[in-house]
């Protein structure tokens, strides 16, 4: 259900104030209505949030008094007044008493804001608790998927969660995914399963959902290995139990870096998802991945010149790709597993599953296509970064 209390945690109305009516926050808003004029009456239905904009602000028999009482009677769920030189200037305290008294609650934002984007993001919310399938519009959503919040709102949202957002915090992301379509998968119970986890060692949790993947925040423990510990455990409770029960589906989580109150939770939420696409691009070993523990991985693929990192893939590795193509080999594949061995062909061989032989003629090959001399550490290097940008780009 979408409140008043909701809207301030809207993008568009970042820079929004409540100005009266706080006790009427609860309010439900079904729907926007935006006057033309002072006779609207006939086109509300109730828990409508009214928009007081250029139109009706305009029209001859203007009474902003007279709206918000008319609005009250309507069973609108409150106001939204858009304020300036050419909006509203100045609202009476007479009006600010009568909200005040009525729980009827009464927002103000520029005039120069968009009205579309409110309209728009409003409209969404909405939609979005309607739907199981998305996130619900709760106090997560607004962190991960809007612009610029109001941290006083998603304050006030998360002390009424019942979590601490002081000191510092994490964002995680769970990916559910399988080779098959995902059907009747109890997400409500592995969210469950994941409070207990941290319930059992004191970790405070707050969660959300959208598509297949689980959205989390966390308070960080006072060690950072007591950290890792609770969310080592907590994956591990949850893998045993799905690994358990649906044998083609996997778990893959991600963990933003930890940051200090609200403002860079978004930024934690990007890092954390990051994580889980790199590790489904470089189909990493393992499946609790930490941002800080990424390394180059995550250098190269926040890299903004898409154009010189394929340039660099082509010079270095074009030739290689090319032979593969044409002649339908492997010594892509088999560079990677030599150099990420250390240059052993045995570790490689077995990797591979080829004999060693095979392993030296095919290096012997690559050697003689690119005229580089693999037993030199600058040439390694530039060779595993080179691997490293075409996994990643």
């Amino acid at each position: 259900m979408f409140q008043c209390k909701d809207l301030l945690t809207l993008p568009s109305m970042a820079k929004a104030r409540i100005i009266a009516g706080k006790s009427g926050l609860s309010n439900r808003i079904r729907w926007v209505y935006k006057p033309e004029n002072m006779n609207f009456a006939k086109w509300v239905k109730g828990q409508e949030l009214l928009i007081i904009s250029t139109p009706v602000i305009q029209s001859k028999d203007f009474d902003l008094q007279a709206v918000i009482k008319k609005a009250k009677k309507l069973d609108m769920a409150g106001a939204l007044l858009l304020v300036g030189d050419k909006y509203i200037a100045s609202i009476d305290s007479t009006i600010i008493s009568y909200a005040n008294l009525n729980d009827f609650p009464i927002f103000v934002i520029s005039g120069e804001i968009p009205l579309v984007d409110i309209f728009e993001e409003i409209g969404h919310a909405i939609a979005y608790n309607k739907d199981s399938d998305v996130l619900s519009y709760d106090i997560l959503s607004g962190i991960i998927f809007g612009k610029d919040i109001n941290i006083e709102a998603f304050s006030i949202k998360f002390e009424e969660a019942g979590y601490d957002i002081n000191g510092n915090n994490r964002m995680f992301m769970i990916n559910i995914h399988s080779d098959n379509k995902i059907e009747n998968f109890d997400y409500d119970f592995i969210m469950n399963k994941l409070r207990d986890s941290f319930a059992q060692n004191n970790g405070s949790l707050i969660l959300s959902r959208y598509a297949n993947n689980i959205v989390g925040c966390f308070n960080c423990l006072e060690n950072a290995d007591d950290t890792h510990g609770l969310i080592n455990q907590s994956y591990e409770a949850l893998s045993g139990y799905v690994q358990g029960r649906y044998t083609d589906i996997k778990l893959v989580m991600g963990i933003g870096r930890e940051y200090n109150g609200i403002s860079h939770l978004q930024k934690s939420f990007t890092e954390a998802s990051r994580c889980v696409i790199l590790s489904e691009k470089i189909q990493l070993n393992g499946s609790v991945f930490w941002y800080e523990e990424m390394g180059i991985y995550n250098l190269f693929s926040e890299f903004g010149d898409k154009k010189l990192i394929q340039d660099f893939v082509d010079s270095t590795l074009g030739i290689i790709i090319d032979y593969d193509k044409e002649n339908n080999t492997n010594l892509l594949q088999t560079l990677k597993a030599y150099l990420w061995n250390n240059n052993s062909l045995l570790h490689a061989s077995e990797q591979l599953f080829t004999h060693r032989n095979t392993v030296k003629y095919r290096i012997q090959r690559i050697t003689e296509l690119t005229g580089r001399n693999f037993d030199d550490a600058m040439t390694r290097l530039e060779f595993m970064n080179a691997l490293i940008c075409l996994e990643v780009r």
